[in-house]
C-alpha cells in the first residue's frame, strides 16, 4: 500500500471506466498524431503569408510527435528557405529553438546540443544576449536529462549572474526554478525550497508568468516530498488557474495529475480519478510521448491493485520501453521498482531482489534520492515478506538517516511503521517457536514505542488515512506480541475506522464487537481473521447498496442541476435582451428625439432675431423650453441606456452636471467617491434616481445657500448605496416644503430607501437606497 503512496502514481480501486478509457487513449494515440499532422501541413500549403508558415512549421515540429531527426529536418529546411526570403531574426529564432527542444523531447541529444549551439552562435552574431541565455537555459535541461546535473548546475550559476547583471527577471526565475528541481531529486528538499523562493522573488506576488507557474510546480513537489500535502494543493490550484489564463495546456495536464495524487494519498479516490482523467485527455491531444510512458505505468499499477499481476507486469514493461527510448532514467526507475512489486506478488523473491537492486544501484549512480530510498524500502519488504528479519532491517535502517536529514515526513512515517511491525513480527516468530528473542534490530521493547508514536505522530500531521493505517498495523502488531489486548483492540478499532473512510463504507459496529473476543491468546488470531472476513463481506455488500442508491441520487440531482442551469440560462438571455432593447431605446430616442428638440432650438434662436420686441418675450420662453426638454431628454436616455449601468458612470455623470452647473456661480464641488468597485454594475432605477437627486440637492444650493463649497460624499455601506451632499452656508426663510424635498423623499421610499435633511447649520441630505432590490 505505502508503495503506491512514495511512487507518487495513482492508486486505485478497480475503477474499470477509467482503464477502459485509458486503453481508448493508447488506441487512438497515433491515429490523433496522424490526423493533427495532415490538419496541420494542410494549413501549411494553404497559408499564404510567409510569417504564418512558420509558425504552423514550428506547431508541426513541437506538437505532432515527429521521432527522428530526418523527419524534423524535413520541415526545418523549409523553414529556414522561408526565414532567408523574410530575413527575421525573431522567426529564424524560433524555428531553431523548436528543432532543438524537440530533439530534447525524443531524446536525441547530440543534435539537440548543435542545435542550441547553432542558435547562441546565431543570437550572439546579433549581439541578442536574451536569445543567447535561454538557449543556454535549453542546454542546461539537456545536461539535467543526462543526467550530469553537476555541469548543470554550474551552467545555471552561470546563467543566473549574467541575467542579474542585464536585468532579466525571467531568465533569472528560471535559472532558480531549474536548481530547485535538480536539488529536490537529489533529496535536498531545504535547499530546493530557498532556489524556488529566489525564483518566485523575480516577480511581484500578482505577476502571472508562466516562469511563476514553473516555480509553482516545483514548489508543490517540495511541499509534497516534505508530507505537506494541504500546502502542495494549495500551490497547485493556484497553478492550475495559473495555466488555464496562460493557456499553457501541458503544465495543465501535469497539475491534474499533481492533484489527483494528493487525492489518493488523502483518499479521495474519486477525486484522483477526476484529475488523472482530465491529465490524460489534455496528453492525448497534445501527443505527449512521455505522458504516455507515464499512463502505461497507470495502467500497471491498477491491474496490480486488482491483482492481475502478469497483467500489470506487461503494462509495466511497455511503459519501460517508451522510458528507454526517451532515456530517462527516473521513469526507468520507477518501472524497475514496480515490476520488482509484481515480482514479490508472485512471490517470485530472487527476481523480485535482484530488480530492486538493479534500481538502487541506478538511482545512486544519478543521484535520484526518490528511486533511491523507494528501492530500500522495497527490499525491506520483499525480505520481511520471507520472514528474513535481519535483512528486512539492514534496508529499513539504511533508508530511515536518509528521509530523517531530507526532512521527508511520507518516507519517515512509513520506514518507522515498518521497523516496528518487523519488531513485532520477529518477536512473534521467537514466541511461536519456544526460542528466544533474536531482536536483529538493536532496539529495546520501549524505544519500538517511542518510534511507532513518532510515526503515528508524522501520519496524523499529514492526514494521510494510508500511512495512518501502516502505523495502527505495527501497532497492533506491537501491541498483541506484549499481551495488551485492550490496546490492540483499540488500535484494531482506528484501523478500521481509516480503513472505512477509503471504502467511505460504516463498519463501526462490528469493530466494536470484535473488540470482546479477546479471551484466550491462542484463539487470537482465528479470531482476527474470522472477523476480519465478515467484515469484508459486509463491505462489499454495503459499497453495492451504496452504489444503487448513490446512482438514483446523482441522477436526481443531475436533473436538478439541468433545470438550474437552464432556467439560469433563459434568466441571462432575458437580461440581455432587455439591455440590448434598452441600449436600442436610448439610441433611438438620442439621434431622433435629440434631433428634433436641436432643430427646435436653433429655429427658436433665429426667430428671435427676426421678431418684434413685444413677441420676443414667447420666443426666448420657447428656447428655454426646448433647451430644458433636451436636457431632460439627455438625462433619460442615459437612464434607459444599459451601456451606463456601472457606478462609474453615475459617478462620471454626477461630476458633470455638478461642473456645469456649480462654475457660472463659483461654487466649488469637494467630491468624495469612497467607493472601490467603480466597475460594478447597478440597478438603472438606483443609478436614475441617485442622480436625481444630486440635481434637486445642488440646485437648491445654487438657489439657497451663500456658502463657495458644496461637499459630496458617494459610498456603499451595509449592501447599500449612501449619498451625503452639505454644505456651511446659511439658508434663510426657506421653508422645507420649497427645496424639493418632498422629491426627494419619494425617490428613496419608492427604492426602499431612507431620506434625511437638515437646513441649520447649512444645507445637508443624507440618502441611502439598498442595491439588492429588485430590477
Amino acid at each position: 500500500m505505502i508503495l503506491h503512496r512514495m511512487l507518487g502514481f495513482p492508486m486505485v480501486r478497480r475503477p474499470f471506466y477509467l482503464l477502459g478509457l485509458l486503453a481508448l487513449f493508447y488506441a487512438s494515440n497515433s491515429i490523433a498524431q496522424t490526423n493533427q499532422l495532415d490538419s496541420l501541413v494542410q494549413l501549411l500549403k494553404s497559408e499564404s503569408i510567409d510569417s504564418n508558415k512558420i509558425h504552423y512549421i514550428n506547431k508541426i515540429i513541437e506538437e505532432t510527435g515527429l521521432e527522428s531527426e530526418a523527419e524534423i529536418d524535413v520541415y526545418f529546411d523549409q523553414g529556414l528557405k522561408i526565414c532567408a526570403k523574410l530575413k527575421d531574426d525573431k522567426l529564424l529564432y524560433s524555428l531553431y529553438n523548436s528543432k532543438a527542444h524537440q530533439l530534447l523531447g525524443i531524446s536525441s541529444f547530440g543534435a539537440s546540443e548543435r542545435s542550441f549551439q547553432e542558435l547562441i552562435n546565431l543570437a550572439s552574431a546579433k549581439a541578442d544576449q536574451r536569445v543567447v541565455l535561454r538557449a543556454k537555459i535549453g542546454l542546461a535541461k539537456l545536461l539535467v536529462q543526462q543526467q550530469k546535473t553537476h555541469e548543470a548546475k554550474e551552467q545555471l550559476q552561470a546563467i543566473i549572474a549574467v541575467s542579474q547583471e542585464l536585468k532579466f527577471p525571467k531568465i533569472m526565475s528560471k535559472g532558480y526554478t531549474q536548481i530547485a528541481g535538480i536539488l529536490r531529486t537529489q533529496g535536498k528538499l531545504d535547499s530546493a525550497m530557498i532556489y524556488i523562493k529566489k525564483g518566485l522573488d523575480c516577480f511581484a506576488p500578482d505577476e502571472r508568468k508562466i516562469e511563476v507557474l514553473d516555480a509553482s510546480l516545483v514548489k508543490g513537489r517540495i511541499f509534497r516530498a516534505q508530507g505537506e500535502y494541504d500546502s502542495a494543493y494549495a500551490i497547485y490550484l493556484y497553478a492550475q488557474d495559473l495555466a488555464g489564463d496562460l493557456k499553457e495546456p501541458i503544465i495543465e495536464a501535469r497539475v491534474f495529475n499533481n492533484l489527483g495524487n494528493i487525492d489518493q494519498v488523502k483518499g479521495s479516490y474519486e477525486k484522483a480519478i477526476a484529475n488523472y482523467v482530465k491529465s490524460i485527455k489534455i496528453k492525448e491531444a497534445l501527443n505527449d510521448k512521455r505522458g504516455l510512458c507515464v499512463g502505461y505505468h497507470n495502467i500497471g499499477t491498477i491491474k496490480n491493485d486488482m491483482e492481475d499481476y502478469i497483467g500489470s507486469l506487461e503494462s509495466y514493461e511497455t511503459s519501460m520501453e517508451i522510458a528507454k527510448s526517451l532515456k530517462d532514467i527516473p521513469l526507468q526507475i520507477h518501472n524497475l521498482m514496480r515490476i520488482g512489486v509484481a515480482q514479490k506478488e508472485l512471490k517470485n523473491y530472487d527476481e523480485a531482489i535482484a530488480l530492486e537492486l538493479e534500481a538502487l544501484a541506478l538511482s545512486v549512480a544519478n543521484e535520484y534520492k526518490k528511486g533511491h530510498i523507494t528501492s530500500l524500502y522495497n527490499l525491506g519488504s520483499i525480505y520481511l515478506d520471507i520472514n528474513d528479519f535481519p535483512n528486512a532491517y539492514k534496508y529499513y535502517l539504511e533508508v530511515l538517516p536518509i528521509v530523517q536529514k531530507m526532512g521527508s515526513k511520507p518516507y519517515e512515517s512509513a520506514t518507522l511503521a515498518a521497523i516496528a511491525k518487523t519488531y513485532a513480527m520477529e518477536e512473534s516468530e521467537a514466541n511461536q517457536m519456544d526460542r528466544a528473542s533474536s531482536n536483529s534490530s538493536g532496539y529495546s521493547d520501549q524505544e519500538i514505542y517511542k518510534i511507532l508514536l513518532r510515526a503515528k505522530e508524522l501520519a496524523d500531521y499529514m492526514d494521510a488515512p494510508e500511512n495512518q493505517m501502516d502505523v495502527m498495523e505495527a501497532l497492533v502488531l506491537y501491541h498483541q506480541r506484549n499481551g495488551q489486548y485492550k490496546l490492540a483492540s483499540h488500535a484494531m478499532e482506528e484501523f478500521m475506522v481509516l480503513k472505512d473512510s477509503l471504502f467511505t463504507v460504516e463498519r463501526n459496529e462490528a469493530v466494536s464487537a470484535w473488540e470482546t473476543k479477546y479471551d484466550v491468546e491462542k484463539k487470537e488470531r482465528e479470531i482476527i481473521d474470522l472477523e476480519y472476513a465478515n467484515q469484508l463481506a459486509n463491505v462489499r455488500s454495503q459499497r453495492n447498496q451504496f452504489l444503487f442508491i448513490g446512482s438514483i441520487l446523482f441522477f436526481i440531482g443531475f436533473i436538478g442541476f439541468l433545470l438550474t442551469y437552464l432556467k439560469h440560462r433563459n434568466s441571462k438571455i432575458e437580461a440581455q435582451k432587455k439591455e440590448a432593447f434598452r441600449s436600442k431605446l436610448s439610441s433611438d430616442l438620442h439621434d431622433d428625439v435629440g434631433s428634433i428638440l436641436t432643430g427646435l432650438s436653433m429655429q427658436t434662436e433665429l426667430l428671435q432675431m427676426h421678431v418684434g420686441d413685444e413677441h420676443l418675450t414667447h420666443f426666448e420662453k420657447i428656447g428655454e423650453m426646448s433647451r430644458d426638454a433636451m436636457t431632460r431628454m439627455r438625462d433619460t436616455v442615459w437612464a434607459i441606456d444599459a451601456r451606463k449601468d456601472k457606478i462609474y458612470d453615475l459617478v462620471d455623470r454626477i461630476l458633470d452636471f455638478c461642473e456645469d452647473a456649480l462654475s457660472p456661480t463659483g461654487k466649488k464641488l469637494n467630491f468624495n467617491n469612497n467607493i472601490s468597485e467603480i466597475n460594478k454594475k447597478i440597478n438603472p432605477e438606483i443609478r436614475q434616481n441617485i442622480y436625481l437627486i444630486v440635481k434637486e440637492a445642488i440646485s437648491n444650493v445654487i438657489k439657497y445657500s451663500d456658502s463657495n463649497n458644496v461637499d459630496m460624499n458617494l459610498s456603499i455601506i451595509d449592501h447599500s448605496m449612501v449619498l451625503q451632499v452639505f454644505d456651511f452656508g446659511t439658508v434663510k426663510d426657506i421653508k422645507p416644503s420649497g427645496l424639493g424635498l418632498a422629491n426627494m423623499k419619494m425617490r428613496a421610499q419608492r427604492l426602499d430607501g431612507s431620506f434625511k435633511y437638515w437646513i441649520d447649520n447649512g444645507f445637508k441630505i443624507e440618502v441611502k437606497i439598498p442595491l439588492n432590490i429588485k430590477a
